[in-house]
């Protein structure tokens, strides 16, 4: 160490070794590179990581471990061997190599975090152990050099005792002010404008910089130890960051949200994962705090840091709906506040309520923008709206400053997991909150229902329940809840309800969002009124408030991310006031049954607890094989029952049912869907044009369907999905027709729904018409193919036939499947399809 007396027969020195301006320079340097790569590990780490607290704190744990690591091993160094610039331009290129190493694996590094993923079935010790052994093969190496290089900096200021404290001191101060520059400059600047990865490829070149610049003060001041070591590390380092780095699974693949288990894939399904990934990816921005980027795969998703936060189309029940159900419980709504941008669905149809005059958003990250303006056919853009103001800042900031009192105050923050995010649920902000509201104003909270466990929920509504006396609990769909929070009682008039969805956007939202038609369709998604969440709030306390010194929320949250946990949004309705209307009551019947189809349109069998009776068994049966596509058993369930198909989703079933069977009946039921789902009735007809042998009349309506489909874009997936396989159908039975049915696939639907069966579908119809057509679509999978046999056989043979360009690549890409994949099941397809 540098305050060690030199060996006997060593006589101390004092007077610089190293010029000490660039013993200095050196170390704001690589103060400045280390914690701009701090920055740069949190923000690339939490796509794979999670981003919760929790991970927070253990990189910075692992930074620090690596760093006191590094200065142990410089204390058992040989202290009879003086330092020089050709030791520090050693640590200066390692501390570089081990930064790019990283980066060069990249996208290996994510499919490492996927493949530990199932630690964390195990608890919250088993998630930390996998987040450490992937954060620790990222930073920990370069850390522990960073703690060896410090003592070295220092020991090239002098030998022996002399004027140690004054060494130290400069050392310090230099190397702290490079870090606050580091910090201010690389969350300021560096990293959103040139990317994470380009700040972390800036990190590397400096960190190469000084070792050669090391190198340079050595040779002049004639120091004899080698320098081709250095070079040589230094030109790896530099090597590493020709690799393309991470990309689209690493940092929008959905790792650390807990939503990919790699563990049971082989090496072609990974390989299919992470090209699925690319191939979704529309376009990445990197915002403050966070990477976000658009997905297209059945609707535009934003994506930021690697989990979707809304889906223009299978957001659509939350998001647009957490608005409006505010709106339509309010007398009159003029004013509203929306926290968190997103689609823009909740803020766009907000402010085409009749006599709404403002609604303000508040958006962190500027580059949501364009996500939103991308979805403008769901949001009713919104962003075009004179009556929405848009604010680019935080939105708890905007309810502490704001002068301005709101009617509606809507708030729907990103998933509370994510560290920073329960500051949005804590009292002090409801306080806030409770502040800004007007006479009769109502807050909505969204809270996530899944992935979390009782007390934690238990504990936002005790939280809620210190600032609201009235909080009454909905869902907008099986996993996700709706909290309508007040100062006042709220009335619950049907009348005045009906009368409202009778007006627009009310009555469009309704029924896109939720599938419903009527008051009872929009009641279905009550759970229960104030007395369950007085109830709740009660047992609660006992779990403790979330508070801006204890935020509960989040590490209730963050223990549970990617888990099953025992909270389930079905079990309130059996401890609180049960079904919103009594058996016996009037519209109890319509209730129960809208609820069973708000699973339906989510994909979801219905759930037992939400079968009462024969009738409604049937009916949930009849629902189970309409998802499945079982048309035959599904229309027996339903004639089970009593009741006529009446709600859209009944039509639709029951109608797509009737005419796969060739029955007439179907175009009375597709005649009366039509006013609420034209898309939908028109596939109806289609499917039974194409059992009547009526091609071409099939074919008109299904151009009619996709014609509303570039219109609206809030479709019933599973019909419309169907409807795309009724295009190939026709084409494969009347050849004749294959161009127009190809000419009906080819245009993208709005905001991209159901891009990938609308892809598969245009490939399909193109290979009846011929190999050109067909590899022509299959350029547009190109670069990143899906990784499958089918696919690749398919790829190879109509490239071959083609002589397109890149026959060559795809037969070597076939020949590289099937070197080691097993076989398929279906020989005889496979054979008929390799090349």
């Amino acid at each position: 160490q540098p305050s060690r007396s030199p060996e006997v027969g060593t006589p101390a020195q004092s007077g610089a070794q190293t010029p000490p301006g660039f013993v200095f320079a050196a170390a704001g340097i690589s103060g400045f590179a280390f914690f701009l790569m701090e920055l740069v590990w949190y923000r690339m780490l939490s796509p794979i990581l999670g981003g919760s607290t929790y991970t927070f704190g253990l990189i910075l744990a692992l930074a620090l471990a690596g760093i006191g690591l590094g200065g142990f091993l410089y204390a058992l160094r040989d202290q009879r061997s003086a330092p020089s610039p050709m030791d520090l331009a050693v640590t200066f290129a390692l501390e570089a190599l081990f930064i790019a190493l990283p980066l060069a694996l990249g996208d290996r590094l994510a499919v490492m975090a996927g493949l530990v993923a199932p630690l964390g079935n195990i608890g919250l010790l088993g998630s930390v152990a996998g987040w450490t052994i992937v954060a620790s093969m990222v930073l920990l190496p370069a850390a522990v050099v960073s703690g060896f290089q410090f003592p070295l900096l220092i020991a090239l200021l002098g030998r022996g005792e002399d004027e140690i404290g004054r060494h130290a001191g400069f050392a310090y101060a230099w190397n702290t002010f490079g870090a606050i520059i580091g910090s201010l400059a690389g969350g300021f600047l560096l990293v959103p404008i040139l990317s994470a990865p380009g700040a972390w490829r800036l990190v590397v070149i400096c960190l190469a910089l000084l070792s050669v610049a090391s190198l340079v003060v050595g040779r002049r001041g004639r120091d004899g130890s080698p320098s081709w070591a250095s070079a040589i590390v230094v030109a790896c380092a530099l090597a590493c960051l020709v690799a393309p780095g991470p990309t689209a699974p690493w940092r929008h693949g959905g790792i650390g949200a807990g939503r990919v288990d790699l563990s049971a894939r082989d090496r072609h399904m990974i390989r299919d994962w992470a090209s699925a990934q690319r191939r979704a990816l529309v376009w990445e921005r990197e915002g403050r705090e966070s990477s976000i980027g658009v997905f297209r795969t059945s609707g535009l998703s934003l994506m930021i840091n690697g989990k979707s936060d809304g889906n223009a189309i299978a957001d659509a029940s939350t998001q647009i709906m957490l608005g409006l159900v505010g709106a339509t419980m309010h007398h009159e709504p003029r004013t509203a506040l929306v926290i968190g941008l997103g689609t823009g669905e909740t803020a766009g149809w907000l402010a085409d309520i009749a006599g709404m005059e403002r609604v303000d958003v508040v958006e962190f990250e500027p580059a949501v923008l364009d996500m939103a303006r991308m979805c403008g056919p769901a949001n009713r853009e919104a962003l075009n709206n004179p009556r929405v103001r848009l604010y680019i800042g935080d939105g708890r900031e905007m309810v502490l400053v704001a002068k301005e009192r709101y009617d509606l105050i809507v708030s729907e923050p990103s998933n509370p997991f994510r560290a920073g995010i329960a500051s949005l649920y804590t009292q002090e902000f409801y306080r806030a909150v409770a502040q800004r509201l007007g006479t009769g104003g109502i807050f909505t909270q969204w809270v996530q229902a899944y992935e979390v466990d009782t007390e934690t929920i238990l504990s936002i509504y005790a939280t809620l329940g210190e600032v609201f006396p009235w909080v009454e609990t909905w869902q907008t769909n099986p996993i996700d809840m709706l909290l309508v929070c007040s100062l006042d009682s709220l009335r619950m008039d049907r009348q005045a309800m009906a009368r409202r969805l009778e007006e627009e956007p009310l009555r469009s939202g309704v029924l896109m969002a939720w599938g419903a038609s009527d008051v009872e369709g929009l009641l279905a998604r009550r759970i229960a009124g104030p007395e369950l969440g007085r109830r709740s709030a009660d047992i609660g306390r006992a779990f403790g408030l979330t508070t801006d010194d204890r935020t509960l929320v989040e590490y209730g949250f963050a223990r549970a991310v990617g888990k099953a946990r025992a909270f389930r949004l079905a079990d309130l309705r059996q401890v609180g006031e049960g079904a919103v209307e009594e058996p016996e009551s009037p519209g109890a019947v319509a209730i129960r049954r809208n609820r069973q189809a708000m699973y339906a349109l989510q994909g979801i069998p219905v759930p037992l607890s939400e079968i009462q009776g024969e009738d409604e068994h049937a009916r949930a049966q009849g629902y189970s094989h309409f998802l499945a596509g079982e048309y035959g058993p599904c229309l027996a369930a339903w004639r089970r029952q009593d009741a006529p198909a009446t709600y859209p989703l009944e039509l639709a079933m029951v109608g797509e049912a009737t005419a796969d069977e060739g029955d007439d009946e179907a175009l009375a039921l597709a005649q009366r869907l039509a006013p609420l789902w034209p898309a939908e009735a028109a596939v109806i007809r289609a499917r039974l044009w194409v059992r009547t042998g009526e091609s071409e009349m099939a074919l008109g309506s299904l151009e009619e369907a996709f014609a509303h489909m570039r219109l609206e874009p809030l479709p019933c997936s599973r019909v419309m999905e169907r409807g795309l396989r009724l295009a190939v159908e026709i084409a494969s039975s009347r050849p004749d027709l294959a161009s127009r049915c190809r000419a009906g696939v080819a245009v993208p639907f709005s905001v991209d729904a159901l891009h990938d069966a609308r892809l598969r579908a245009l490939l399909d119809v193109s290979r009846v018409i011929g190999p050109k057509e067909a590899a022509d679509v299959i350029h547009q999978y190109e670069p990143h193919i899906p990784w499958d046999r089918e696919f690749l056989a398919l790829r190879a043979t109509c490239y071959r036939e083609a002589d397109d360009p890149l026959a060559g690549v795809a037969m070597a890409d076939w020949e590289d499947y099937v070197a080691d994949a097993p076989l398929a099941v279906n020989e005889d397809l496979f054979a008929r399809a390799a090349p």
